[in-house]
């Protein structure tokens, strides 16, 4: 999902979800995400993060 989701080991996904959608973006909505990526950029890393819906 390009450009569908931020994510990184640093981002709390609940925490920054919530402070997104406080902002009340027209037709938006952001989901936490946890993932650990098989492959590319931050294998094997737990991450966290959102993806815009």
């Amino acid at each position: 999902l390009p450009f569908e989701m931020f994510a990184a080991e640093w981002i709390g996904a609940e925490e920054f979800a919530r402070a997104l959608n406080a902002k009340r973006l027209p037709g938006v909505v952001f989901r936490p995400i946890h993932l650990k990526p098989f492959y590319s950029v931050g294998k094997g890393s737990n991450l966290q993060g959102v993806q815009v819906h």
